[in-house]
């Protein structure tokens, strides 16, 4: 059924002009990847999710996206690249344990790789310079419940942006949308 659905909605793109057989192509065969575990190829499900926003971009079907990596709340493992182990909920907790502090490092840089394939994935349609990506996390440090300091990424074009720098207003305690 996926793939029929997906068929259809490629169709309606394979007439003439610019777009013909440009942006993806449909697989012949039968879909059989399960996403139903949400530990189980994490890493493709996001990867793949990347690509439609990107397609949906470059179609105009849509002008902004929101991509939520891992629910915080989530005991989201990260098995596929870091092993067994304890999850991000309580590697967020981690006591200063060095172990989690590790692993939570490891869940980070799955995070990151992430991001980076988006962004490959926006460049290689020529979608980066015209796209605004905000990359955070909902707090700094998991054992104290911190909404101050949050660590947040800018990536992307934009004439009236400037970036490479660091903006820190604790004096006002300025929250993050008046930035």
């Amino acid at each position: 059924m996926q793939e029929d659905s997906a068929s259809r909605w490629a169709g309606r793109f394979a007439g003439p002009g610019p777009r013909s057989g440009a942006i993806f192509s449909v697989r012949s065969e039968a879909a059989t990847d399960s996403f139903a575990d949400f530990q189980a190829r994490y890493i493709q499900r996001y990867q793949l999710m990347h690509r439609m926003v990107a397609i949906a971009m470059q179609c105009g079907s849509v002008n902004a996206s929101t991509l939520m990596y891992g629910p915080s709340s989530s005991d989201l493992h990260c098995a596929e690249a870091l092993g067994a182990g304890a999850g991000h909920h309580d590697c967020a907790h981690n006591r200063n344990d060095a172990g989690l502090v590790s692993r939570l490092r490891g869940m980070n840089q799955v995070h990151t790789d992430l991001l980076a394939d988006l962004l490959t994935q926006l460049r290689s349609l020529n979608l980066l310079d015209f796209t605004f990506v905000m990359f955070d996390s909902d707090m700094p440090n998991g054992d104290f419940h911190a909404t101050e300091h949050l660590p947040v990424l800018l990536c992307g074009g934009g004439a009236d942006l400037r970036f490479g720098q660091t903006v820190s207003d604790s004096a006002t305690r300025r929250p993050l949308s008046d930035l």
